[in-house]
């Protein structure tokens, strides 16, 4: 029996590693019946959980109009619009719990949380690189310092730690969540998959580019060392 597959993004076939059934059969009738099963894709080998479940009303609509007599459940959830979790090797713990939970609000249609998400990793990564906000001269001329998520994006790209055009697109992300917070306006998935994409941008941007440079630097320079065998 074909599922769908979240890293083949595509309704592929599945090989049953694990089962076990469970059938409840009432007095008057009534039947349901589950297959709780590990699968692992045969195209990709990737195991999730499936249970294959029917009872009396899919059987009986199966005689009648011959639909699918099964419903399937998956775990992880997964659809073509799910999102994958990013495998961030040096960003901080913290940071990569809370983006975790981002994402599964997202793929588990919990849109306000997952917009309340995206902000807290805002915040979270200003305080781990000690940025609490920025200095800026008022209309009156009056030098003032702004405390808030605002001040500290800039505050970050005052620092060298984001560039123009990441600290614009992170304004827009602070609006958001903004909205999601305090307003309990839920913004709509396709906006919340920009963000995410943002946010990922930026955590490659501000932690893992570095690494990625420092692994390349030492291969290149291990290549490059005399064979001494």
């Amino acid at each position: 029996m074909k599922s769908f597959c979240g890293k083949c993004k595509i309704d592929t076939n599945q090989e049953v590693l694990f089962e076990h059934q469970e059938d409840i059969h009432k007095s008057d009738g009534w039947f349901d019946h589950n297959d709780f099963q590990i699968i692992r894709c045969k195209g990709c080998d990737k195991v999730s959980y499936r249970t294959v479940h029917t009872d009396s009303a899919l059987q009986t609509w199966y005689e009648i109009d011959k639909t699918n007599p099964y419903t399937l459940f998956l775990y992880p959830k997964k659809s073509i619009n799910h999102l994958e979790i990013k495998n961030f090797k040096i960003t901080p713990l913290s940071l990569q719990s809370i983006y975790e939970e981002t994402i599964n609000a997202y793929n588990n249609n919990q849109l306000v949380l997952c917009g309340a998400g995206l902000r807290a990793i805002l915040e979270g990564i200003c305080l781990d690189k000690g940025v609490i906000g920025v200095e800026f001269i008022d209309k009156n001329g009056q030098s003032r310092f702004k405390k808030n998520l605002e001040g500290k994006i800039d505050g970050l790209a005052k620092q060298d730690f984001l560039t123009k055009n990441n600290s614009h697109n992170l304004h827009n992300l602070r609006f958001l969540g903004n909205d999601a917070l305090h307003s309990l306006t839920i913004p709509s998935k396709d906006e919340l998959r920009l963000a995410v994409n943002i946010i990922e941008h930026t955590i490659e941007s501000i932690y893992e580019i570095e690494f990625k440079a420092l692994n390349l630097e030492t291969r290149l320079s291990q290549r490059k060392k005399p064979n001494n065998s």
